[in-house]
């Protein structure tokens, strides 16, 4: 009776585990996710993916064999960035994270799998991006085609520019740390006119 006990306990053990992992994130429904990233998050490569993974449930995977297939180490220590962004799809937030490190993302069964962005010396691109991420690339292109006027002049530095311009028509722009140091105090003009 012990014996049958032990097996059934054995048997619905293994049932949950199959139940749950058949349930497991859908990766393409998951990097659709939108997330707020109230601060940027700069790290290492390997702590920010494990950051995504970790609070955002994504199965990640690095692909060493890729990597060593290239001649190249996977850049786990490179610094990487996610800037602050409101409502970002996880898709974007990964791509800020791998781009500076060389490196892609595929999408391998229910696994996020990290690898170079050099297949066989040719470059290899992100996949595409999901309906949603798709969708609203459409719509900020359509946002950012509508004309505008700029009422008188303004000369400042162009990081104030950039903040006006995001709170006036509505839109995000992402810089990453290095860009926002390389921008620095660079002083822009921006005269009276209508702009398509």
């Amino acid at each position: 009776m012990l014996r049958l006990l032990s097996t059934v306990s054995l048997l619905c053990a293994a049932l949950a585990i199959f139940l749950c992992d058949g349930r497991a994130a859908d990766p393409p429904t998951e990097l659709a996710k939108g997330v707020d990233f109230p601060k940027p998050v700069e790290a290492p490569l390997h702590e920010v993916v494990d950051l995504l993974s970790r609070e955002f449930g994504l199965k990640t995977e690095v692909d060493l064999q890729a990597f060593a297939a290239e001649k190249r180490d996977y850049p786990k220590n490179a610094q990487v960035s996610i800037p602050r962004m409101p409502s970002m799809y996880l898709e974007t937030a990964l791509r800020y994270a791998l781009s500076p490190a060389d490196a892609v993302f595929e999408i391998r069964g229910k696994t996020i799998v990290v690898v170079p962005n050099r297949k066989q010396g040719k470059l290899v691109e992100f996949p595409p991006h999901s309906r949603a991420g798709s969708q609203r690339h459409k719509d900020l292109l359509a946002r950012m085609a509508k004309s505008v006027d700029i009422d008188k002049d303004i000369e400042a530095p162009l990081k104030d520019v950039l903040e006006f311009l995001q709170d006036r028509f509505d839109f995000t722009i992402a810089l990453t740390s290095s860009q926002k140091t390389t921008i620095g105090e660079t002083r822009v003009k921006i005269q009276n006119a209508n702009y398509t």
